[in-house]
């Protein structure tokens, strides 16, 4: 065909009819259905079917290939590809109205330019595919028209290929770097603009792209993302979803990745960048997240901020590496390495914070409407913090000590820079615990002598030890007795007691910031609880 119209259907009976071909030539012109009151027309296309295109800059249809409904049809036009649709030249298909274009299992949909498929008037144009497309153009070629797919794949050999108008795919695999028996293609991409679903998508070689104005959601299933992966929009990993990563997703300047399903990062994955990390409650983060490099303007690392308030793993083999790190609530479990950069802070306003690892800046635990709770090392154990750390009012500290197999097992942070107590202080003692077995633990070990301020709101106790006693001075904490009501300090006690009266005016005072108390007097008396 090459130009003029062609119309399908019975405008005299309403009906619509199914029209076959063979090997056909489509260059130019409009390919219509007549209104009918029972659906749309149907074009099948078999064998291979060539679309070599026209003028461009000529008067349409003359410039391309329009496929379309009557704007007063019923149904939409269908055209079924069961063989193999090839675009070159100025090939391109414009699709009208209430159209789509389907790619059936087995077809190939093969793009030899840079035109693509565009949508004229209409935001209910589609293209479904089941088969496959592939991308062998040099150049970028743009779909602009919403494309579906279940089970099918995307193939890029050469150039760019870009979805601007959405889709949602089941179960169907995009390859941004096809190899032979074409050559290699590094500088090629992959894109997605518009709102696009992901169920059981794979997304793999090369280079793919999110635009700033693009969102993906992943509803369901498990988005293997094997690639290198540029998002400047939003990407929102729904519940009981999951996105694995084994490649690298980077996210840029002002992206988001809302999660609320799992994260997780396999085979040396990782995930960067400049964007916003929000780990939603339910949701279940367990990945690397790395600095991106260095911004060549300020010289500083580019990181990017990250919001818990579900599960965040930080196992013995994981690096994290953010800027702020602000945990609203639920857990965040520290057992490999987490450091923040950029003068950024992990401030623990709600939730739990545990483990056993290490952890690089300041850390501050309260300060929020809420209750935050730290317990080093989950069970005893040991955190450490290369930082100063602040624990605020509403921020409690659950120091354990354990009998285990007749050995003391106990909690201890090892502080690199000061400590500042203005919260509440738990000393969980655990059964066949003794005064003897407690009387010379240390719960802070410093870099260089610890220095602790405490604060106006600062407070112990210790479940199920009522008359306990404990001396808080500026080396640290130390238990006296475990329930020995109105217990009398022994000599070594007197001495603690008076060493931290005697050095209260040494102390070394922490400025006073926003949300922080000023520190106040050692004190040292039993607990009533």
């Amino acid at each position: 065909m090459d130009g003029g119209t062609l119309r399908i259907g019975s405008p005299v009976v309403g009906k619509a009819l199914t029209v076959s071909a063979t090997d056909a030539v489509l260059n130019s012109g409009y390919i219509y259905n007549w209104y009918c009151q029972l659906c749309g027309a149907t074009i099948n296309l078999s064998g291979t079917t060539s679309v070599l295109g026209a003028n461009p800059a000529a008067v349409p249809p003359a410039n391309g290939m329009y496929m379309g409904a009557n704007p007063f049809d019923a149904g939409p036009l269908q055209v079924v590809n069961y063989g193999t649709f090839v675009q070159a030249s100025n090939g391109v298909i414009t699709l009208v109205g209430r159209a789509r274009f389907v790619n059936q299992p087995l077809a190939i949909y093969d793009v030899e330019n840079d035109r693509g498929m565009e949508s004229l008037n209409s935001v209910e144009t589609s293209f479904l595919n089941f088969g496959r497309l592939w991308k062998n153009g040099p150049d970028i070629a743009n779909f602009n028209v919403r494309f579906d797919q279940a089970g099918g794949q995307v193939e890029l050999y050469q150039g760019q290929l870009w979805f601007n108008s959405g889709g949602k795919h089941f179960n169907s695999q995009f390859v941004a770097e096809f190899g032979p028996p074409y050559l290699p293609n590094p500088g090629g991409q992959i894109g997605f603009d518009g709102s696009h679903d992901f169920i059981g998508v794979t997304t793999q070689n090369g280079s793919f792209r999110l635009a700033d104005t693009g969102i993906i959601n992943v509803t369901s299933g498990t988005w293997s993302q094997q690639a290198s992966f540029q998002a400047g929009g939003q990407i929102a990993i729904e519940a009981g979803a999951t996105l694995e990563n084994s490649g690298v997703l980077t996210l840029g300047r002002g992206a988001f990745l809302t999660n609320s399903g799992t994260l997780t990062t396999v085979s040396g994955g990782v995930i960067q960048g400049l964007g916003t990390l929000r780990n939603r409650p339910g949701g279940v983060f367990d990945a690397d997240l790395r600095s991106a490099g260095v911004d060549i303007n300020t010289g500083q690392a580019i990181v990017m901020g990250v919001e818990n308030e579900g599960t965040f793993n930080v196992k013995t083999s994981r690096v994290v590496e953010a800027g702020e790190f602000f945990n609203g609530a639920g857990k965040l479990i520290v057992d490999g390495t987490l450091t923040t950069l950029n003068s950024g802070q992990l401030v623990i306003v709600g939730g739990v914070l545990s483990g056993s690892g290490i952890i690089n800046g300041d850390v501050f635990v309260g300060g929020g409407p809420g209750v935050a709770s730290f317990t080093p090392g989950s069970s005893p154990g040991t955190m450490t913090i290369n930082g100063d750390f602040s624990l605020l009012p509403g921020g409690v500290l659950d120091l354990e000590v354990e009998s285990i197999g007749g050995a003391i097992s106990f909690d201890r942070l090892v502080v690199g820079g000061g400590i500042f107590l203005d919260g509440q202080v738990n000393l969980l003692i655990g059964p066949g615990v003794s005064d003897s077995d407690v009387r010379d633990l240390f719960f802070f070990t410093c870099a260089s002598g610890c220095g602790i301020d405490y604060g106006d709101q600062f407070s112990w106790s210790f479940p199920g030890h009522p008359g306990a006693s404990l001396v808080a001075s500026p080396f640290g904490l130390r238990v006296v007795t475990l329930g020995a009501v109105h217990a009398v300090p022994e000599p070594e006690t007197w001495l603690l007691l008076a060493l931290g009266l005697g050095v209260i005016g040494l102390m070394r005072r922490r400025p006073t910031g926003a949300g922080q108390a000023p520190a106040a007097a050692v004190r040292s008396t039993s607990s009533a609880f």
